[in-house]
């Protein structure tokens, strides 16, 4: 069943879905590649949060280092469905979040709330 959808039975609107589980990039990758997600949104949320859960968790020393790791983890993610649409799109969003810190000479610090923020904000509006 996808969250929010017209006829879901429980009442659930666009907008205010429950927050997804914490999920890991690799447990992630694994659930979008054998299909267990289904439906665009669901699916861009899913990779939303996988990637705001590991940017909120990545450890690095300096800026450079971590926008590395993250920007790994968003192609990790966009690599185990090629042909859904809605995936690039939920990580790239997320991306350019933490990217615009990252090009404004941002610490390690701001790139991580940004991104983090940028994925929370996804989650909960789309």
């Amino acid at each position: 069943m996808q969250h929010g959808s017209r006829g879901d039975p429980k009442g659930r609107k666009r907008g205010i879905q429950a927050r997804i589980p914490s999920v890991s990039v690799e447990q992630a990758y694994d659930d979008l590649k054998a299909m267990r997600v289904h439906g665009a949104g669901r699916i861009a949320r899913f990779a939303a949060q996988a990637l705001g859960d590991y940017a909120k968790d990545a450890k690095a020393r300096t800026s450079k280092e971590y926008w590395g790791l993250v920007l790994r983890a968003g192609e990790r993610l966009r690599s185990a469905r090629p042909t859904a649409v809605s995936l690039p799109n939920g990580v790239n969003y997320v991306l350019y979040g933490g990217r615009t810190s990252f090009e404004s000479g941002g610490s390690v610090e701001d790139i991580r709330n940004a991104t983090v923020n940028t994925a929370s904000d996804f989650v909960s509006l789309v």
